[in-house]
């Protein structure tokens, strides 16, 4: 009888066998990053055509950090980019994501005005000498959900209240219409 032979196989690719690789680690990380928005504040409203995004990300497994699209650098927990607006309402975003793929997400809105406010139809009458317990009229027309903040500039002489020959007195509308 002839003896029979029996072919052990070595791990190759080729027979679908390999060596053992090494050892693996693998972290299950399920949890978000924290992310907030420190600056600008939502519903911010500027005249300025740009404004510095900053804010705080925290995660062991942090893998990036983006405002607007943008890769930014993280320093030890804080991120800060400057992001260009346009004229009108925008909106940032701040993206985190870690290894793991775990995304957070956070945005503001800025409101951006780049054109000076109008003032129109100023209306005073001319030729008044104020007296003391005397008072004037001034109307104008503007823009709709401003501040308006306006000075009446003449020599004042007021030693009492510390005005000596002051030039300017500063008046703000306290509601719409009153000053």
């Amino acid at each position: 009888m002839k003896g029979r032979t029996r072919s052990l196989l070595k791990p190759s690719a080729a027979n679908g066998l390999t060596d053992a690789s090494a050892p693996v680690k693998v972290i299950y990380d399920k949890t978000k990053s924290e992310l907030s928005i420190d600056k600008p504040v939502n519903n911010l409203k500027t005249n300025r055509e740009a404004v510095t995004v900053e804010g705080t990300v925290s995660d062991q497994n942090l893998d990036w950090v983006k405002v607007n699209g943008q890769k930014v650098e993280n320093n030890k927990g804080k991120y800060s980019h400057r992001v260009l607006l346009s004229e009108g309402e925008n909106t940032i975003q701040v993206i985190a994501q870690d290894k793991a793929g775990n995304i957070l997400k956070k945005s503001v809105v800025v409101d951006a005005k780049f054109t000076a406010p109008f003032v129109e139809n100023l209306q005073t009458a001319e030729g008044i000498i104020l007296k003391s317990g005397k008072s004037f009229k001034i109307e104008f027309d503007s823009e709709a959900g401003l501040k308006t903040v306006f000075a009446i500039r003449m020599p004042f002489t007021n030693t009492v209240n510390q005005l000596a020959n002051a030039t300017e007195f500063l008046m703000m509308e306290t509601s719409p219409g009153i000053m």
